[in-house]
């Protein structure tokens, strides 16, 4: 979603068979949101009509719809609180960790090392789709992204980004969330 100024808001990933656009299927009014697709995918069109018709119809249907719904409440809920509460450098944090979580699950393009916490993420995001993910510029993200490289929780292999220390970076979020609810 682009505002009038021009800045992307990335919300998110969908992962294969997420379904988008439910919510302008109940009330029949504009998706509030874009959907950008960023690698080669199928999308498949339901009427309106035959999405009610379904709700209606079918239980199963129904409560899936719902379920995603509430998980999408939580998530952004969780992400206004990280906006309303956390400096920049601890939203990046939570996004290389939501990342490495994504790709640790299979889920994205990245490998788990054996035997230790530390995961590929391949290629890298780019500065400026995380900066667009945390409400922030692409500057704050690799001045951020540098500090970690310094530390040893980050590392740059060729076109990847390795989160050498996963454990460690959680516990830097952790820290900074019990501070903030202080």
């Amino acid at each position: 979603m682009a505002s009038a100024t021009g800045a992307v808001v990335a919300f998110g990933d969908l992962s294969p068979g997420a379904m988008f656009g439910e919510i302008a299927a109940i009330d029949g009014l504009p998706r509030p949101l874009e959907v950008e697709a960023v690698t080669a995918c199928t999308v498949a069109r339901l009427p309106h009509k035959d999405f009610v018709r379904l709700i209606e119809d079918r239980p199963g249907f129904a409560m899936a719809v719902l379920t995603q719904i509430a998980s999408n409440i939580r998530r952004l809920s969780g992400r206004i609180f990280e906006y309303s509460t956390l400096p920049v450098k601890h939203r990046v944090h939570a996004e290389l960790l939501r990342l490495a979580a994504h790709s640790a699950n299979g889920q994205g393009a990245a490998s788990k090392t054996k035997g230790s916490s530390e995961i590929i993420l391949s290629p890298a995001p780019k500065h400026a789709a995380l900066a667009a993910r945390i409400s922030t510029h692409r500057e704050a993200v690799t001045r951020e992204l540098n500090a970690l490289v310094k530390q040893g929780v980050l590392k740059k292999a060729g076109a990847d980004l390795v989160v050498c220390d996963v454990d460690r970076l959680r516990r830097l979020l952790e820290n900074a969330m019990s501070t903030s609810l202080k």
